[in-house]
């Protein structure tokens, strides 16, 4: 439950245009590991006590700033003509060309390295690269030497994708990604443009809170105008234009008094398309899957008011021996029974309460991923528990 604020004049002035935690831009330092993170480049939206909001038109806007920094570009080559070393800190690569090896060096995002030492080493080999080229140059000069080994066999074509990234070495080019030839680009920018054309009404919620990393794109929209202490359907659109996830439309609820989500149960609360084929077949069915998803919120609402009525004995060991069963860590259990008694958790031990806790705790994740991983468990709770 994705938490705003009431609706008044400090909150509507902030209204206007919320400012991102990150520049499209931003400096990369080198050196402080072999491979650049998976970094967040926008954090924006609505935080405890303030409602922030941006339509999809101002979501575009930035995303086509950021292209216009990044200038990407797929490369199509078989990996045994990408030069790959270890050298000063960075995993770099230089490609092959008829007159020698290029003089561009590129470095590696963490996901572009996996999917690089996937296609190249056996497997739980890259690891043990890295320490080797920690240890000295002659450890460096070893670990360039096992990849162009095994990189000799890698004769199909893949597509190396690259951006542009500001280093305290100079712009360089960063390969985020290694995908199959097939794989079909559908970007950040292609997909807000089609839920802008293509989502009807549903277009004009709206957005609450987005995330953009370099792997991924969150959006979350406010299915009705959101009032204080009540819960309203939430709308999830996630992309990835690195090859490790689908095109996503989820539904789920906010709770208008912090800042936390939770997603349907129901299979029928999340669409998906692949990577592969045209635009079309997304496009198409982004309307009817807003539809679709509204209709599977309208229970998740239902099920989370029926929880504020049902009472739990010992709600803390209750919540330990639930939270363990479904392998949540000792110490995000720790701290979900700590939201207990946050202020904006429903009152009562009630399975409510317990929800509210879990969903709280989950905005404290860095990675989106391991956010919507918590968030799926209370929803899972609210559905075992909920007409037991």
């Amino acid at each position: 439950m994705t938490a705003l604020t009431t609706t008044t004049a400090a909150t509507t002035a902030a209204t206007a245009r919320p400012v991102n935690t990150a520049q499209p831009c931003a400096t990369i330092r080198m050196g402080s590991g072999w491979t650049i993170p998976n970094r967040t480049l926008v954090k924006s939206g609505s935080t405890p006590g303030l409602l922030r909001t941006q339509t999809l038109q101002d979501v575009l806007q930035y995303l086509q700033r950021l292209a216009a920094c990044q200038q990407a570009e797929d490369i199509h080559r078989s990996l045994d003509q990408l030069v790959v070393a270890y050298e000063g800190g960075m995993m770099t690569a230089r490609l092959l060309t008829p007159n020698g090896v290029s003089d561009e060096r590129m470095i590696f995002s963490s996901n572009g390295a996996a999917q690089a030492a996937a296609h190249v080493l056996p497997g739980h080999f890259s690891r043990g690269l890295r320490k080797l080229a920690s240890i000295d140059n002659h450890g460096a000069q070893c670990a360039t030497m096992a990849w162009f080994k095994f990189s000799r066999a890698c004769k199909k074509p893949v597509k190396i994708r690259t951006v542009r990234v500001k280093t305290d070495r100079g712009v360089v080019r960063m390969i985020r990604a290694i995908t199959s030839q097939t794989y079909c680009t559908y970007s950040h920018i292609d997909y807000v443009k089609s839920l802008i054309a293509n989502g009807g009404e549903y277009s004009q919620m709206p957005v609450v809170d987005w995330r953009l990393t370099d792997n991924g794109l969150r959006l979350r929209f406010a299915g009705e105008k959101p009032t204080l202490a009540k819960p309203v359907s939430m709308y999830e659109a996630w992309n990835n234009e690195v090859g490790s996830g689908t095109v996503t439309l989820r539904g789920g609820l906010w709770k208008l008094v912090c800042t936390n989500g939770m997603g349907s149960w129901s299979e029928n609360a999340e669409f998906t398309w692949q990577h592969r084929g045209t635009h079309d077949r997304i496009n198409a069915g982004i309307k009817g899957a807003f539809d679709n998803l509204r209709v599977s919120n309208n229970g998740v609402l239902n099920a989370y008011e029926a929880a504020g009525n049902k009472h739990i004995s010992n709600i803390l060991q209750w919540m330990q021996d639930e939270l363990q069963q479904m392998g949540v860590s000792g110490e995000r259990i720790q701290r979900a029974q700590g939201g207990l008694s946050h202020p904006t958790t429903s009152p009562g031990s009630t399975l409510a309460s317990v929800v509210d806790a879990v969903t709280l705790i989950a905005q404290d994740e860095p990675d989106m991923l391991e956010q919507m991983a918590l968030e799926n468990t209370a929803s899972k709770l609210l559905a075992r528990h909920v007409t037991a």
